[in-house]
This record gives structure tokens, sequence and C-alpha cells, in this order.
């Protein structure tokens, strides 16, 4: 993901993937420029995961807005 910008502006840098019927993911797969790959998971839905290229990810409840975990990365 590559938020484009211009003056004043910015494209939002999150991306939504819907689920359908799932209530949940085994891991979630981040593919770093550079070929750095990191995996996090299980994560339920109605969640936000907070990913960096190092370190712990947030796990965010989309209805409190809450930090309710971190997920370790490999």
């Amino acid at each position: 993901v590559q938020p484009g910008s211009s003056y004043l502006a910015s494209n939002d840098p999150r991306v939504h993937f819907g689920l359908g019927e799932k209530t949940a993911i085994d891991s979630i797969e981040v593919a770093w420029p550079g070929k750095t790959t990191r995996v996090f998971g299980p994560v339920d839905a109605d969640r936000m995961v907070l990913v960096s290229r190092e370190g712990d990810a947030s796990v965010v409840d989309l209805k409190s807005h809450r930090v309710v975990g971190t997920l370790k990365g490999r």
C-alpha cells in the first residue's frame, strides 16, 4: 500500500478485507519492500490490525476503538 499525496491531501493507507460469513482468519501475511515478510494471526473479525515492519502488531476493536491485544510477528 502506498498512499498517494499532494498538497494538503493524502489517500487513506488502510486496507480493508471483507470476510463474508467468517468470524476469524488464520493469518495476515505482509510483504514489505526489500522482500521482508511478516505473518500475524489469528485475527477475529471486526478488528483493525496495526502492523509495523519490526515488532508486534496491535489489534483494535472497530466498535470500541480500543486496543484489545497484540500479535507476535513471525
